[in-house]
């Protein structure tokens, strides 16, 4: 879904036992064992390390239930398309700035015209899906 330029969001639930979260329980906001220390959701492989040598927390899995998968879209304005020729044709290099992961972002180039020919990486992946060697 991202390679056509959706953000992919996945939900779970997870039922809080009472006794552990209370009404008033204090939710911790920074932690120096775990890297997300309330509701952690797997920031990092079960026994990766993050850039600040914390952990997951191991209660951060159990009990889980998977709800579903949702894709949204944020198309980019009508006028994008007609600026990013213009600058093109002026000679001007146009670059694309996102918080946006690669895949999303390749998807989004493509149909701003910012990328109109395959990339090194889509060329990769096509001779590995048809065997060819370089």
């Amino acid at each position: 879904l991202s390679a056509n330029g959706l953000r992919c969001l996945g939900f779970a639930e997870k039922e809080l036992d009472p006794a552990t979260y209370f009404r008033n329980y204090k939710y911790i906001t920074d932690d120096d064992e775990f890297n997300s220390p309330n509701f952690p959701i797997g920031d990092t492989a079960n026994n990766a390390l993050d850039a600040q040598g914390r952990k997951q927390n191991p209660v951060s899995t159990e009990g889980l239930v998977f709800l579903g998968l949702m894709a949204l879209i944020d198309p980019p304005r009508p006028a994008v398309p007609p600026a990013v020729e213009k600058c093109k044709t002026a000679g001007v290099k146009v670059i694309m700035v996102t918080g946006d992961h690669p895949i999303t972002a390749q998807a989004i180039a493509y149909k701003v015209g910012i990328l109109w020919s395959k990339t090194r990486g889509d060329m990769e992946k096509d001779n590995a899906r048809f065997d060819r060697k370089p």
